[in-house]
């Protein structure tokens, strides 16, 4: 038999409406830096996807910016980006790419050994 050293969990989801200002993520409890190491969570991901608009993301801790495309990397509707640590879900921001409002749906787990 296959031995396991880790179990994942679902740990909620959020839409995010992502405008002219910067957006983050709001990580559920559970994963936030505090709670990481009294609840021995070893690891987590978050799967972002893009529903109505196209957006700017980053995840080094830089601001993106909608208006010359110079800062950020694109993701356009119907994409999913995974995000496989917790450096990144800290340091995630995005920006809309265009005039219209952009709306994300994240989902999180958690990996504990």
């Amino acid at each position: 038999m296959p031995s396991y050293s880790a179990i994942l969990a679902t740990d909620g989801d959020e839409n995010i409406s992502v405008a002219g200002t910067v957006a983050t993520l709001t990580l559920p409890t559970v994963l936030n830096a505090t709670a990481r190491q009294s609840r021995g969570v070893t690891g987590g991901k978050a799967r972002i996807r893009v529903r109505t608009a196209p957006v700017l993301y980053t995840l080094t801790g830089t601001a993106p910016t909608d208006s010359d495309y110079t800062t950020g990397q694109e993701l356009k509707v119907g994409e999913i980006l995974v995000l496989t640590s917790f450096a990144e879900m800290d340091n995630f921001k995005a920006i809309r790419a265009t005039a219209t409002t952009a709306a994300l749906y994240t989902q999180y787990e958690r990996r504990v050994s």
